[in-house]
């Protein structure tokens, strides 16, 4: 039922998919007895739209870069797994880096196309500048930005140094807000967060289950898409090597995350997703397929309840 459903890409699934995250974001919300009084309410559903912008979001790029068949297995994967990781309402902050750094994915992703290269470069670089904002560590998502760059068939020596200009402008505007309003010229050294390697929150069943559960599958259809790598065309090659990259990326930042609760996870989703889905649309047995969408589905339910 599920895989036959989510194996067409249909407004209905979209919609399915946003009236779960709403719900969602509102569970979450009465799990942390905030109460539902009018503007509590209210914040919860500005969440919980905010989550469906993150899942329209990532779904659009999917479909402009062909990362994935003309399917919504992706998304509802991203969506169940987001709600999985989604404890609290205090992480605001990671939701707005994931945001910025989708659009960086965008352009990333988009640079194959060898159109307006500079402006997609410079843009790459001032949306992962911004996400590093709210999260030093997602600096590391140059990585990927100049492993793209190597990858161009005409790559040139000017191209590398656009993104130094994209950090320096991002830098300067934050700066200059820093010096005016709080008189601070070092506010970069306050960002860097204390290194922790403390995983001991993993130990709780509601992080142990959703992430062991992603991990695993993750693991399992890593090992099957590299098998199957050199049997895609060249010109999917080098963003399917892309979504590797990021997703190895987005593994170093929740490592250096200071405080491991699990919903660091959360930057990991976008490249798993992706991945994920790229397994079961190649995957014949659908009833394999059913029964892992349903298990996932599962999963994410059971972690409300403990």
């Amino acid at each position: 039922m599920l895989a036959r459903f989510f194996n067409k890409s249909k407004p209905i699934n979209y919609f399915l998919l946003s009236i779960l995250l709403i719900i969602g974001a509102l569970l979450v919300g009465y799990k942390q007895s905030m109460g539902f009084n009018g503007v509590e309410v209210l914040k919860l559903v500005s969440i919980g739209f905010f989550l469906v912008f993150l899942m329209l979001l990532l779904g659009f790029i999917i479909r402009k870069t062909s990362l994935t068949q003309a399917n919504t297995f992706s998304i509802f994967f991203f969506s169940w797994f987001l709600l999985g990781l989604f404890k609290n309402t205090n992480i605001l902050y990671l939701l707005f880096s994931l945001f910025f750094l989708l659009f960086a994915y965008r352009r990333i992703f988009n640079l194959q196309n060898q159109n307006n290269t500079t402006k997609k470069i410079l843009d790459a670089s001032v949306w992962i500048s911004i996400a590093a904002l709210f999260y030093f560590w997602n600096i590391l998502f140059f990585i990927p930005l100049y492993i793209a760059l190597l990858q161009l068939p005409e790559s040139k020596v000017r191209y590398f140094a656009i993104p130094v200009f994209g950090l320096l402008a991002i830098g300067s505007i934050t700066t200059a807000y820093y010096v005016v309003f709080y008189d601070n010229l070092y506010w970069f050294l306050e960002r860097i967060p204390q290194l922790s390697f403390n995983f001991s929150a993993y130990g709780s069943l509601k992080v142990l289950v959703p992430t062991t559960f992603l991990t695993g599958l993750l693991l399992w259809t890593i090992s099957s898409e590299l098998l199957t790598f050199k049997t895609l065309s060249l010109k999917q090659k080098p963003n399917r090597r892309m979504v590797f990259i990021i997703l190895a990326t987005s593994f170093a930042v929740t490592l250096l995350f200071p405080q491991k609760t699990g919903q660091e996870l959360i930057f990991v989703l976008p490249p798993a997703s992706i991945i994920i889905a790229n397994y079961v649309e190649k995957h014949n047995e659908i009833w394999f397929n059913e029964m892992l969408m349903w298990f996932t589905v599962l999963v994410v339910i059971t972690t409300f309840f403990i």
